[in-house]
């Protein structure tokens, strides 16, 4: 396994030490926010960009309106014009791994040999073995992604992987030259509501806001009646959280 180091310093994004982002290789970028979608979607090349989630596709088709982002309402045929546009010298698309068959269809039947012609880059790598068990789904690219001639997986957050076929790549160490720590408390508990209304009570003021990621809906709606404001709590999560929170009446 070959392994690399290249230092960023403050201020300063990918696009400054790169031009594109290397293939064949896993890169741990360390820190969020370095711009590593941003530089493949400017760079000179075409790209196909898997992203876990929705809301990171929107933004980015907001600030770059010549890339497709592929999600729900999204099909085929949109997929196959867009890839017929001769105004867009680099084709960009930007989808979530759901969405892998109807790219790939669509290539197909246009008879593009996008395994040759597309640099494949899988963002957020990690979320491919933390998701798996409860979205199957998210895996759909892995089978393809082999047999692309340029690829890369890239995450601020890697985790470790027994993929063997990993062990030929370069794994490319983002190394802030800079402290990057951010101050935070941590509490130590067995009773995450005890501790939730403990925390709450000495930071409650009149514009408060807090957020919470939880990972389980039962948790999210014994913390809301805990609170006893309801009516003041919004939850976003995945259609299986909602359908749930619905069939408790919440809205």
């Amino acid at each position: 396994m070959l392994i690399e180091t290249q230092n960023i310093a403050k201020g300063q994004y990918l696009k400054d030490i790169w031009t594109e982002l290397p293939s064949n290789a896993v890169i741990h970028k360390t820190l969020p926010g370095l711009g590593a979608t941003t530089l493949e979607i400017e760079s000179l090349r075409n790209s196909i960009i898997i992203e876990p989630y929705v809301p990171v596709i929107d933004g980015k088709q907001k600030k770059h309106p010549d890339i497709l982002g592929v999600r729900s309402g999204i099909n085929k045929e949109h997929i196959k014009q867009y890839l017929r546009r001769d105004d867009i010298a680099y084709k960009k698309i930007i989808a979530t791994p759901e969405a892998w068959d109807k790219i790939r269809s669509a290539f197909e039947e246009l008879d593009i040999d996008y395994k040759n012609e597309y640099f494949l880059l899988i963002d957020e790598c990690e979320k491919l073995i933390q998701d798996a068990d409860f979205r199957p789904s998210i895996t759909k690219p892995l089978a393809d992604f082999w047999k692309f001639k340029n690829k890369s997986m890239i995450s601020a957050t890697t985790i470790p992987s027994h993929e063997k076929r990993l062990n030929s790549f370069r794994h490319i160490h983002i190394n802030p030259t800079f402290d990057y720590t951010i101050k935070h408390i941590l509490y130590l508990t067995n009773n995450i509501k005890g501790a939730v209304r403990d925390v709450m009570e000495d930071m409650l003021s009149p514009n408060s806001c807090f957020c919470f990621f939880i990972n389980s809906a039962d948790t999210i709606v014994s913390i809301m009646r805990m609170l006893g404001d309801e009516q003041n709590c919004k939850v976003f999560g995945s259609d299986t959280v909602v359908a749930k929170l619905n069939r408790m009446n919440y809205k």
